[in-house]
């Protein structure tokens, strides 16, 4: 008698893995993405909303929130996601009073759609002050021809540093003492460097003081 469960093992084998690789085909990723560098107050902070997505994609809609206190949005712009299809995109409405953009979306007209890992949008923040920072997507979703696509979200965190944290390390202490004793004596315009704490102009005993005054801050 001939083995015949061998191939019908491999049927059911086959039969269980294909509805795992849809799965994992449909899988899709949001992430917010801000450049690792030292921000502090009166800087641009440059986010990008970043898809990365291994099915069709014909429009997203999102709200953007961030952390009011210490953030200001300036500028929303469309990605290059859906690009250069012809799309109805809109920048959403800005309001720094609660810490929101809503109403962003965007949406590719006619027949069309995309994939890829490429921005969906850009937002452009100016830092207000120092102190921790977040801009989190809210309300997000992602639809192909038909329907809502699942998606993970990644939202964005960093720290706005203090004035007076001259190496950008988080807190104010010793090293920033240091690094204004590095240009002791020197002289310039009013702030024309950032060890110029008092702004007069000149690196001296002053602006020692004003840094120890916010020891410990961040």
């Amino acid at each position: 008698m001939k083995n015949t469960w061998k191939p019908l093992v491999a049927v059911l084998v086959i039969a269980m893995t294909l509805p795992l690789l849809s799965v994992l085909a449909d899988g899709s990723s949001v992430r917010v993405v801000v450049p690792p560098l030292t921000y502090r107050p009166g800087d641009p902070v440059n986010a990008t909303v970043m898809l990365t997505s291994t099915t069709w994609v014909k429009g997203f809609e999102t709200r953007i929130l961030f952390t009011k206190a210490s953030l200001g949005v300036l500028k929303v712009t469309e990605g290059t996601m859906f690009k250069p299809q012809t799309t109805f995109f809109s920048a959403g409405i800005k309001d720094n009073s609660t810490g929101q953009v809503k109403n962003v979306y965007d949406l590719i007209l006619g027949v069309g759609n995309a994939s890829g890992d490429k921005s969906l949008v850009y937002v452009l923040f100016t830092a207000k002050a120092y102190g921790h920072a977040s801009i989190n997507l809210s309300g997000f979703g992602i639809v192909n021809e038909s329907k809502y696509l699942p998606v993970t979200i990644t939202n964005a965190s960093f720290l706005i540093v203090s004035p007076y944290d001259m190496d950008g390390d988080g807190t104010v202490g010793v090293l920033d003492l240091l690094d204004v004793n590095n240009h002791y004596g020197e002289t310039g315009t009013s702030g024309w460097i950032k060890e110029d704490t008092f702004k007069d102009g000149r690196i001296n005993l002053l602006d020692f003081i004003v840094v120890a005054l916010h020891w410990g801050v961040y």
